[in-house]
């Protein structure tokens, strides 16, 4: 999702865990920001992962 709809993707993602908060959910994004990592977290998402890990990480 690029930088200047990343408020619109977070608003989508709360709705989503809203909806379906028994639906586990995975998010894969390419953002290095910690803010925008807290600001997902802070949804209850079951993961989190950095596209930009090396596949051992993963």
């Amino acid at each position: 999702m690029p930088q200047s709809d990343m408020a619109g993707g977070l608003a989508w993602l709360q709705d989503i865990r809203t909806a379906y908060p028994l639906f586990p959910s995975v998010v894969t994004t390419t953002t290095g920001e910690p803010a925008i990592y807290h600001a997902m977290l802070s949804t209850d998402v079951n993961a989190l992962i950095s596209k930009s890990d090396d596949i051992k990480e993963i």
